[in-house]
């Protein structure tokens, strides 16, 4: 801008209205894109992927933010069916965002992106797409929410839509009402919720509710000051390679208050949940702030009230969690679950919680509940919280629950608990390794096999049982002594079996599933094994052998960024660079260095600065680029400025002239809501003719 202060008037013109009826065409999809250096909805129509390219209006160009699209406030510029392609950049979601016009710093929470249109169809989504989600996802767009943002993405009603390539996070580096119950040991940090600015924090990643066939594909949901997704009432949603990680309060929390129920199938699909109840700092991630119920916290990975639903969960990690990791007893008669080949461990209360029908498969189950026990804002009543029954099964309505070729390990009061069942419920055990550990609350005793306060038939085949209270060894189980694995301590446990392991080849081969863990085939042997993962007969290393040389990357790194100043105050983004594994190392010409891919710094004075970029790639290859940034300081003697907007119709078109004096530049930018209209000579007036007709009103600003 060329001056740095300016006034607003309205322009409230009163105009006939005509109503029309209106007849809805059915429209192609369009495709739409986002890019930092391209327009606003004035400046560019957001159909092409270029930059705008410095003046006019309606240009074939990028929009410069996704609040274009899908402004706060709305209604959405793109429609049901539409594709958004934002660049891999980093992209601020809150107040004082572009085209965040319609937000007020003192409600600052309501300023999120509207909520995605619906798609047509399942076969026709709507599609928003992060730079690379056709090649790996190497860099996805990072989103990321600010001054107390209620969530960052808004699925809330939006059905038919894909999400794909995306970061989703905040700044913060703090917890909503953390420890607000005084009980905390360690360190607090409660996000400023008090009185504006809030600080570069938001509460929630995405907030869905009534919202059906949506895939999520190559999500990092990370770090959000509560939740990583708050979400019910859904149907039929697929996620493929999600991270829900380090959120302040839970990683996925299902229950709205009131109705949350689900319904059809809620695929989850190498997708990691975990560190959920800890803050993460920024920029470098550290974990920090660990807290559960006794601090006045949550901490679930993924916790549901009363649900139906098919929840499927396949090749997925749920750690580190500071209460549950899927909790999933509040299932109602329309409800049941399937867990294969997943990795849940670590988790300071139950691993896993599963009512009704439930298939638990080819996984390997690490109750180390224990584990937050040494951070400070832990309670004793937090570690292996419920007990810390690895697995525990709600056998209502005569439900079947299976638990097949798992190793389940635990330190909780017993390794598998049950109840709720009757006469008429069932659960089978078969194939599974099973190992008992002190338990935890009190170590004078081994945790026990199962324990269930109701009546339900219990099936016991092929299983593998070693240390548990008692020594209980039911049904045909094998209690041999130690079943020969990798690594059977918690803290590094490794369920692969040794060679000449009595697990191999001991299952009940009509009842193991064809592959394992790693979902390789079983009986190599000659018979399946019993436990998730299936021996291998691996040649020993050759300690004299020379190690396979490394491939170089197939292209050199090559460094690259932009930058944009305000005043003394700049940002530069390197993620333009190119290069396998990169990493970052800036000089930013004043004596401060960092090292992400983007940085925000401030200069102590005017002056011209060189700005040096390295990027270096696994290989140790590199490669520099440098430019001249200049800097000033702001001038606080800025003229006052007066301006008059008279508004009148001529010939059905809405009409504006502007008349101003005050301002001491050769010219001047004019904005329109918030929206850049042009530069125009400084001859202290300026007609706007684009209002267009019907009734309407209009701030303008000169500066």
């Amino acid at each position: 801008m060329k001056a740095s202060s300016g006034q607003f008037f309205r322009v409230q013109t009163t105009f006939f209205v005509l109503l029309f009826s209106i007849i809805a065409f059915d429209a192609a999809a369009s495709t739409y894109f986002v890019r930092t250096d391209g327009g606003s909805a004035s400046q560019c129509t957001g159909q092409a992927d270029l930059p705008y390219p410095g003046s006019g209006t309606n240009q074939d160009c990028a929009w410069n933010h996704p609040f274009v699209a899908l402004p706060p406030g709305g209604p959405a510029r793109i429609q049901g069916g539409d594709t958004l392609h934002i660049e891999s950049a980093s992209f601020m979601m809150g107040y004082g965002a572009p085209s965040s016009e319609n937000c007020h710093q003192s409600w600052s929470w309501e300023c999120h992106m509207t909520r995605v249109p619906s798609g047509p169809s399942p076969d026709q989504p709507t599609r928003i797409l992060g730079q690379g989600h056709d090649e790996g996802c190497q860099q996805p767009p990072e989103l990321w929410g600010t001054e107390r943002s209620w969530m960052v993405v808004n699925l809330e009603g939006s059905s038919n839509v894909e999400l794909a390539c995306l970061e989703i996070t905040d700044r913060g580096s703090c917890i909503e009402s953390h420890c607000h119950n005084g009980q905390c040991d360690g360190e607090v940090a409660a996000c400023n919720r008090s009185s504006p600015p809030f600080g570069q924090w938001a509460s929630t990643g995405i907030s869905a509710r009534d919202s059906s066939n949506v895939v999520l594909r190559d999500l990092n949901i990370h770090g959000l000051a509560n939740r990583g997704v708050f979400a019910g009432r859904l149907a039929d949603w697929y996620l493929e390679r999600v991270r829900i990680n380090a959120n302040g309060w839970s990683g996925w929390d299902g229950d709205l208050g009131g109705n949350s129920s689900n319904s059809g199938t809620l695929h989850f699909s190498e997708v990691e949940i975990g560190w959920n109840g800890c803050g993460e700092r920024w920029p470098d991630g550290e974990i920090f702030g660990c807290w559960a119920q006794g601090g006045g916290g949550y901490g679930d990975g993924l916790g549901l009230a009363e649900s139906g639903g098919h929840w499927i969960f396949e090749d997925s990690t749920v750690h580190h969690n500071t209460s549950d990791g899927l909790d999933l007893l509040y299932l109602n008669d329309d409800g049941r679950v399937t867990i294969r080949r997943t990795l849940v461990e670590a988790n300071a209360g139950n691993q896993i919680k599963v009512s009704r029908e439930a298939l638990i498969e080819n996984s390997i189950i690490v109750g180390h509940c224990a584990y937050f026990a040494d951070f400070p804002n832990m309670h004793p009543g937090d570690q292996c919280r419920a007990m810390g029954d690895a697995i525990y099964v709600g056998l209502r309505n005569n439900a079947q629950t299976d638990l097949i070729n798992n190793t389940i390990v635990g330190q909780g009061n017993c390794v598998v608990s049950g109840g709720g069942g009757s006469s008429e419920s069932r659960l089978r055990m078969i194939n599974n390794l099973f190992m008992g550990k002190p338990y935890w609350h009190d170590s004078s005793k081994q945790s026990c096999l199962y324990y269930s306060g109701s009546s339900e038939s219990v099936e016991w085949t092929n299983n593998y049982i070693d240390e548990v209270r008692h020594n209980a060894c039911p049904g045909n189980s094998l209690c041999l002594g130690s079943p020969m694995i990798a690594d059977p301590l918690l803290a590094g446990f490794d369920a692969e079996p040794m060679d000449g392991s009595p697990l191999i080849a001991a299952a009940n081969g009509e009842h193991a599933p064809a592959r394992d863990f790693f979902d390789l085939p079983r009986g190599v042997a000659g018979g399946p094994d019993i436990g998730a993962i299936e021996w291998r007969d691996e040649p020993e290393p050759d300690p004299e052998a020379e190690p396979d040389p490394i491939d170089p990357p197939e292209d050199p790194p090559e460094a690259s960024f932009t930058y944009h100043c305000n005043d003394l105050d700049c940002y530069f983004d390197g993620s333009g660079s190119t290069g396998e594994g990169i990493n970052f190392a800036w000089n930013l010409g004043d004596g401060a260095t960092a090292s992400t891919s983007d940085v925000s710094h401030s200069y102590a004075a005017s002056g011209s600065y060189t700005v040096m970029l390295t990027v270096t790639d696994v290989a140790g290859n590199s490669n520099s680029s440098s430019q001249t940034v200049t800097v000033t300081e702001p001038d606080n003697e800025a003229p006052a400025l007066t301006l008059i907007a008279t508004g009148f119709r001529h010939r059905g078109h809405r009409i504006a002239d502007l008349e101003w004096s005050g301002a001491g530049t050769d010219a001047v930018d004019i904005y329109r809501d918030g929206e850049w209209l042009g530069t125009a000579p400084n001859l202290g007036a300026y007609r706007d003719s684009t209002l267009g007709r019907g009734p309407g009103s209009a701030i303008y600003q000169v500066c």
